[in-house]
């Protein structure tokens, strides 16, 4: 597959990297894709290296028959590495001394190598103070292609040694015209489109059904405990923060937006008490158990390193003193 593959999503960052496609001789050594996560840096970046890495090209583009593009769809090119956080920690010193012992090693098929570094922004300090040293002085053969969505976590002196593609979230239009694609079941693509927000990334995971069941049974927990919230919330790990955070996010838009009850061609309107509960009016006292849960979860995530940034604190505080006038 090719760049050209993704024009639908990205037209502008495509449009960029088609430039570089023409001439990969004076390819940048290091690009940094920055955009709303879910916008498809991860596979904008997959994609150019199988083009920059082909054998044979046929129009500037991955032959898909050489030993390079089979590789590739094998996801075993050893010319390709990529490196990420895993979930909840920050990538430290070890991640990038391994980088740089990556970055001396040589190509095996052609005469360049391409490493991806996914979510850049989940370095430590003295990660960005050591990885400076590889991008002040990169191997000849060695390109890097970084992506983050926090990009005012990264250094200036990491970003001046960079060429930054935007990449942007998806419109309503677009996320509607992929979902028409991808989604058999046009009671799902109303729910998929409403919790996606323009992340194409989750809008394929609720595509199948192990996602979408799991994010049901998110929504009826958080439910449950906004109508006792004497009782206690499900005790949660490291791994799952994440997600609890995003399905009360979520819960709180729908109400604040208005979107009390699900249409009848919503997978919503399917589950009794979920829509029973989308019907009620809003009762505040509920929603400020939710947002004293939510700043709590926040913080946990904080402490993981994960540094979601929000202002609920102070929307918080503003809506109790609403209240109680």
């Amino acid at each position: 597959m090719s760049i050209d593959d993704l024009i639908m999503t990205q037209p502008h960052a495509c449009n960029i990297l088609r430039g570089f496609a023409e001439n990969f001789n004076k390819m940048p050594h290091s690009m940094l894709f920055f955009g709303p996560k879910g916008s498809g840096k991860s596979h904008y970046a997959n994609y150019f290296a199988h083009d920059a890495l082909c054998l044979d090209k046929k129009e500037k583009r991955a032959c898909k028959g050489c030993i390079s593009c089979e590789s590739w769809e094998k996801n075993a090119h050893p010319d390709i590495y990529w490196f990420s956080e895993e979930k909840g920690f920050s990538m430290g010193i070890d991640t990038v001394k391994k980088i740089q012992e990556v970055a001396q090693w040589k190509p095996v098929y052609s005469d360049k190598k391409i490493i991806i570094i996914d979510d850049l922004h989940c370095f430590t300090n003295e990660a960005f103070n050591c990885f400076l040293k590889t991008l002040e002085e990169p191997s000849l053969s060695t390109y890097f292609i970084l992506t983050a969505s926090q990009i005012d976590i990264i250094p200036s002196t990491i970003l001046s040694r960079t060429v930054r593609i935007p990449f942007h979230r998806l419109s309503a239009k677009k996320m509607n015209d992929i979902m028409n694609i991808l989604s058999k079941n046009p009671q799902e693509k109303e729910f998929i489109l409403s919790v996606s927000q323009g992340n194409i990334k989750q809008a394929l995971q609720y595509c199948e059904e192990e996602y979408l069941q799991e994010a049901m049974q998110w929504i009826e927990k958080w439910i449950d405990f906004m109508q006792d919230p004497s009782g206690s919330f499900p005790s949660l790990s490291s791994k799952n923060l994440e997600q609890c955070l995003h399905w009360c996010k979520w819960i709180i838009r729908e109400k604040y937006s208005m979107k009390l009850i699900p249409s009848k061609g919503s997978i919503l309107y399917e589950n009794k008490k979920i829509c029973q509960w989308l019907k009620k009016e809003i009762n505040i006292n509920s929603l400020f158990v939710m947002q004293e849960a939510l700043i709590h979860l926040e913080m946990e995530l904080k402490k993981s390193r994960i540094q979601p940034k929000s202002n609920l604190d102070f929307w918080m505080m503003k809506s109790k003193q609403e209240a109680a006038q």
